[in-house]
């Protein structure tokens, strides 16, 4: 499937290549990327079916969900165009998609065929009163901050769960968990179960090389993974998206590219931010090439060789050979 992805900032637009776009957020924790959806549907192309864009109108909010996913479902064709020159023409061909990232709040108008009017509200974070509260979580869920998620003791080795979470302001899709570690000697198979309320796809957000079309409610899907290595997906239900991320350890892994390798240890360490309080942000760039782990300066005063220290505990949580650069700054964000 071919993508790309436009940054709107005004009048200027970014391009970025491929679905490597989700990069962009990068800040150490990837899960909390998701993608806003709206339909083409098929038939739309025909005047007299009465049928325009799923949904008409959609909010999005910067930093939360500013990514905004064109699905062409018709046969032909469609072209997408900013009402005030925001973007360049879209061409979105049958089957495949098209992305914009907002960064800058106000009211986009746009239109496909003539017939075809839509509207996308977009959002500061500060717009926000408040965050949403989760209202709806069984036994199965775990309370984290003011969300729920599935207790991971709950989850069998090896799936990835697909529901749906209610809250205050609606019910938003959600997986568990969204980076599976797993060893490729003792079991490469990943199975995604929909527990949700929509039927669900997952496609590879990378090379479009793998997927499932379709999983029906309450039923589950596998797929074999037959390499190590770092893939990234896309599970779509009804119009939401969200991304997940999948490592496969094997004994052939330091004869993977160190660029992989990266890739793989950032999703190991941010997997768990929550259980490393002192970590501030994971990251792959820079002139130095490796693993960029930054930890809360205030952990130098603890430790008479902070940097060792951290370098050993890192090193240890990851079990292949791969750069790491140990940095220190202040959090982004203080609780």
């Amino acid at each position: 499937m071919k993508s790309r992805v436009l940054i709107i900032i005004g009048m200027i637009t970014i391009i970025v290549a491929s679905l490597s776009y989700f990069a962009i957020y990068d800040n150490g924790s990837e899960e909390v990327i998701q993608v806003s959806i709206v339909i083409i549907p098929k038939g739309s192309y025909i005047v007299d079916n009465n049928l325009t864009f799923e949904p008409e109108e959609i909010t999005v909010v910067i930093g939360v969900n500013n990514t905004l996913m064109w699905l062409n479902q018709e046969t032909t064709p469609i072209f997408i165009n900013s009402v005030n020159g925001n973007w360049t023409q879209l061409k979105i061909n049958p089957n495949e998609s098209e992305f914009l990232l907002f960064v800058k709040s106000g009211i986009y108008e746009y239109f496909g065929h003539p017939w075809m009017q839509g509207k996308v509200v977009v959002l500061e974070f500060d717009d926000i009163v408040s965050k949403p509260k989760t209202i709806f979580c069984d036994n199965d869920f775990t309370q984290q901050e003011n969300n729920y998620i599935l207790d991971p003791k709950s989850i069998e080795p090896n799936t990835i769960v697909i529901y749906d979470v209610t809250e205050n302001t609606g019910t938003r899709l959600a997986i568990s968990p969204s980076t599976l570690v797993i060893d490729f000697e003792e079991n490469n198979t990943i199975t995604w179960l929909n527990q949700g309320i929509c039927t669900a796809t997952v496609t590879d957000r990378e090379r479009g090389l793998w997927g499932i079309d379709e999983i029906k409610l309450s039923t589950q899907k596998s797929i074999q993974f037959n390499n190590t290595g770092f893939y990234s997906f896309l599970v779509v239900a009804g119009i939401e998206g969200k991304s997940g991320r999948i490592v496969v350890l094997g004994d052939d892994i330091d004869s993977l590219s160190v660029g992989n390798r990266i890739k793989m240890a950032k999703a190991i360490i941010s997997n768990n931010f929550r259980e490393n309080p002192e970590l501030v942000g994971v990251g792959g760039g820079g002139a130095e090439i490796g693993v960029h782990i930054t930890i809360n300066e205030k952990e130098l005063e603890l430790y008479e060789d902070a940097k060792s220290y951290y370098y050993e505990k890192y090193s240890e949580m990851i079990p292949f050979d791969v750069p790491i650069i140990i940095e220190f700054d202040e959090p982004i964000r203080q609780e």
